[in-house]
Formats: structure tokens, sequence, C-alpha cells
């Protein structure tokens, strides 16, 4: 079964483009690149409410998955060990010297929309945002909220990224579920019509 979700035009891309993943084993995870320049590691500051460095680190660890959706060479990942939701949902994440936002999944900054599809007991949440690097989201059989979904981001018959969707989305907890179903999957620079496939399911989700 197929269904097809047409995100917004996108505008004028910016500079630094990236997402923050989530929380993930202990660890806040994303990503972050320089279209203007490549070949650079961006800095990532976490910061508080009042503009308190609260972690800083390096965005160089290899995310194939970034890679694969034309980012450079891919060394572009990071992870913060802090995992405590409170700290995490109220920081924000700046890069390198321009200090650009990188969004977080299930936030306002960069979103405009969310569009959720049902078929039965099985829930897929997908974010839109008019301008964002990333495809996030999360996905969930109400009926076994235990099991966390393999999500894969295909153009044709071509797999552009596949990941088990276990992230946490404060949006995703309802019920018996423990939030950890979220997924953030790298959108490749030049879009098509593309689909997110839940793989134990086989349902299809078109978007453009």
């Amino acid at each position: 079964m197929k269904s097809l979700l047409r995100l917004p035009a996108s505008g004028t891309r910016p500079r630094i483009v990236g997402s923050i993943d989530g929380v993930h084993r202990g660890h806040t995870r994303g990503w972050a690149f320089d279209l203007a320049e490549p070949t650079s590691r961006l800095s990532i500051r976490m910061v508080d409410a009042s503009g308190g460095v609260i972690a800083h680190v390096l965005a160089d660890r290899y995310r194939a998955d970034v890679q694969k959706a034309g980012y450079g060479d891919g060394h572009y990942g990071f992870a913060v060990p802090i995992s405590d939701l409170a700290v995490v949902e109220t920081a924000r994440f700046l890069c390198g010297r321009l200090g650009a936002e990188l969004p977080k999944p299930g936030s306002n900054t960069g979103h405009i929309a969310s569009r959720t599809f049902v078929r039965g007991g099985y829930v897929l949440c997908l974010d839109q945002r008019p301008t964002g690097p990333a495809l996030t989201g999360w996905a969930i059989d109400r009926h076994h909220p235990q099991e966390r979904r393999i999500i894969r981001l295909r153009a044709g018959q071509q797999t552009l990224a596949e990941q088990r969707a276990t992230l946490y989305r404060r949006d995703s907890v309802e019920g018996s579920s423990d939030g950890f179903h979220g997924f953030s999957l790298p959108l490749p620079a030049n879009t098509g019509v593309l689909f997110v496939v839940d793989l134990a399911s086989g349902l299809e989700f078109g978007i453009s």
C-alpha cells in the first residue's frame, strides 16, 4: 500500500546543514555539514537557555548515511555524552563560527508541519520542513509498542538510507510506548519522488 506526501518546496538552502537525530545509548547524536567548505569539520556547542556552554564537540565522526545522501566524505557526525532529556530538549546546538542552529526533531525549529499515516495499529509520523537536510519522524505499531521499526528511504529501487527507529521522540509517547521510536534519515541534495518503507510490514509512503 502506498501513500503520497508532498513536502513543501525548498527555498534558499542555508550554508550549514545538518540535524540533531536524537538521544540514543547515552548520547545526543547528529551531524553538521558546511556547504561552502565541505572539507571542514564543524565545532558543535550545546548551550543552555542563558547561552552557557554545556558541552563542546567536533563533528568529525563518519556517517555512511550522510555520505550516501551526497554530503562530502561523510565525516560530519557527532555524539554529545549527555542523555538527560530535560537538558537536551531545552538546549540549543550551535555550529562553528557562524553559530547556525541545528534543528531538533519534534521541535518548532525548522519544522512547519507534520503528517501522520495510520494503517490499523501502525502509525508513521513524518516531520515536514522547508529546507532541512534530513527526513525525521517516528514509527510505531501500537499493538506491539516495544518493537523498533526498521525504516528505509529509497529512490526507485535504490536504497538511500536505512535505520532502526530508536531515537527518543516525546510526541510518540502514548499508552505503553516509551517514546524511543524516532528516526532521522539524511536527504540527498536533489530529491525527486522518494519512498519511506517500513520493512516489517511492507508499507510504503511516497514523498516528493
